[in-house]
């Protein structure tokens, strides 16, 4: 069968045409996405999975602070317990167990911290694996605490070494002794008695640490005191009848 020319000749330029479409639908597909369009969809992309993840780790976080706060309060409660002084008890925690390690001095201490832990807020169950050891009991019976401490070291040296100085309680911690022209401070950390100040003349100063370490409750004294430059020669020349240094209200004019 034989079509006329005019005919092929149509049926040529669409079968071109069609050829044409497929390779141009082809290389349509076959363009990568442009720089700037695969920066946008990336970001995109970042956005989602930090706007997914964002409530996970911001509750991870707030329970993790949850469980840090129920940890130091728990510490806190123990340490404030008279009861309990001398001991040694570390804390852990999973979720709401507290789990309680370490020594006490007795079977009624044991009990007691685990009724302290137990009664904290946050905490719904307490492990306690907490060993006896009577030497805690013994160390107990000396413990002074810290605050008292300090005040017995202050006032004792007023009392016996400097009777012309005064002692007062510090606004901020520890106490302050104040001989006029000098003044230091007495602090106690677990039972070591931290001096640091000034004094009048140098024999003091080992008069003083001496002293501090004879007072009951004290393991040990850090002795920082030094002599105070700023006061005057006169003020340190004998005179009849007054002692050295000399106490504030009979100091004598050169």
């Amino acid at each position: 069968m034989h079509l006329p020319t005019h005919t092929l000749n149509a049926h040529r330029q669409m079968g071109h045409r069609q050829i044409d479409n497929r390779q141009m639908s082809h290389q349509q597909m076959d363009l990568p996405i442009a720089g700037p369009q695969l920066r946008v969809l990336f970001a995109l992309l970042a956005l989602c999975a930090a706007a997914l993840t964002m409530p996970v780790y911001a509750a991870e976080k707030q329970r993790e602070i949850q469980g840090a706060a129920v940890e130091f309060m728990v510490a806190k409660r123990l340490a404030a317990s008279d009861s309990l002084a001398g001991s040694k008890i570390a804390i852990t925690r999973e979720g709401t167990t507290v789990t309680l390690t370490g020594l006490v001095g007795s079977d009624s201490a044991k009990t007691r911290a685990e009724r302290i832990a137990q009664h904290t807020r946050g905490v719904r169950e307490v492990q306690n694996k907490l060993t006896i050891d009577p030497a805690v009991e013994e160390r107990r019976k000396m413990f002074v605490p810290d605050d008292l401490l300090a005040g017995n070291v202050a006032n004792s040296l007023v009392d016996e070494v400097l009777p012309w100085a005064s002692a007062r309680e510090s606004w901020l911690f520890g106490w302050e002794v104040e001989g006029g022209s000098w003044e230091f401070d007495v602090d106690a950390d677990d039972g070591r008695i931290l001096l640091s100040g000034t004094v009048d003349t140098q024999d003091i100063i080992a008069e003083i640490g001496q002293h501090a370490r004879d007072i009951d409750g004290v393991k040990s004294v850090e002795n920082n005191l030094r002599l105070n430059t700023d006061v005057p020669e006169w003020l340190l020349t004998p005179h009849p009848g007054y002692p050295l240094p000399y106490p504030p209200p009979y100091i004598p004019t050169p």
